[in-house]
């Protein structure tokens, strides 16, 4: 799939992968394929800024903040 329209908050993981927003969805990018994004996790709150530091990506919303783990292996 290619990504969502209206993507923004685009930001990279150290693994290749790419993460970006739409409303209240985190999209996540196939390793190393800009072109397929075919996973989200979907929040409670709008997703208003993406930060990734390490292993984690800290989403600022409207609402609470959220910490998503994406531990590498």
């Amino acid at each position: 799939m290619p990504p969502p329209e209206g993507l923004e908050n685009i930001t990279s993981l150290p693994d290749g992968v790419l993460v970006g927003s739409v409303g209240n969805r985190v999209w996540f990018s196939e390793p190393w394929k800009f072109h397929a994004w075919e996973c989200f996790l979907e929040l409670d709150d709008c997703v208003k800024a993406i930060k990734v530091h390490r292993n984690n990506i800290y989403v600022a919303t409207n609402g609470r903040p959220y910490v998503i783990d994406v531990a590498s292996n």
